[in-house]
């Protein structure tokens, strides 16, 4: 969703290829963002709503691109051998979070947007799903320490000093999503047999369903308001 909570940006197959598309949610009209040849999957939009992460694989390993929605012009960013995926902003714009598995395994990666410099922020076995709180301070992910493991649900400061677990094998638990006061976070969970979304303080106490919705239910994402 765009920060204004008015545009929804999503991959669709409708003409076979997984193609990028912009739904205006007030009109739904929808309008072709990327459509070339392999992978176009939306990442974050800028906090501006003005330009859009992406990921391309342009028939090659998947890399990261940024997208100005008003121009139209597309920006490769720094890449490196392997795939880099769901990328986010920083609140402030200046750096983003991303996947990457040129270390071997899928960790999570940080971009200085003006040096261009990218650093390693985990040391797992497997991370998904970066997600910045609204201070900046934090990057909420899920991952796993060994591959045996339950994905569960961590913390990562922008150094990459300090990584907090959050949840403990309880279940899978994936899609960590930060509510607009920083206050909470919502996130998937198998605990209870099929996927649901809870929800938990940011220090990862006070886990609770959010609501008992029939069928399995993934990937949730607040409204902007606070």
């Amino acid at each position: 969703f765009s920060p204004d909570g008015r545009r929804l940006a999503y991959t669709s197959y409708r003409d076979g290829n997984p193609d990028l598309l912009l739904l205006d949610l007030e009109t739904a009209h929808a309008r072709a963002l990327s459509n070339e040849q392999g992978l176009n999957i939306a990442g974050g939009f800028s906090p501006d709503g003005k330009k859009l992460l992406m990921t391309l694989s342009r028939g090659k390993s998947p890399n990261l691109y940024l997208k100005d929605l008003a121009t139209g012009k597309l920006e490769r960013l720094p890449s490196h051998f392997g795939a880099d995926s769901t990328p986010t902003f920083s609140p402030d714009a200046r750096q983003v979070a991303f996947v990457s598995d040129r270390s071997g395994n899928p960790q999570i990666y940080m971009l200085d947007l003006a040096t261009k410099k990218t650093r390693r922020l985990s040391n797992l076995n497997w991370c998904d799903a970066p997600a910045w709180s609204p201070t900046g301070e934090w990057i909420a992910f899920a991952g796993r320490a060994h591959h045996k493991d339950k994905m569960d649900i961590f913390l990562v400061d922008v150094t990459g000093a300090q990584v907090r677990q959050l949840t403990h094998g309880e279940g899978s638990n994936e899609d960590p999503t930060w509510s607009p006061d920083g206050r909470l976070l919502a996130f998937s969970t198998t605990r209870e047999g099929r996927s649901k979304i809870y929800v938990m303080d940011a220090d990862g106490s006070a886990p609770r369903l959010a609501a008992d919705v029939p069928g399995a239910s993934s990937t949730p994402h607040w409204s902007g308001v606070k």
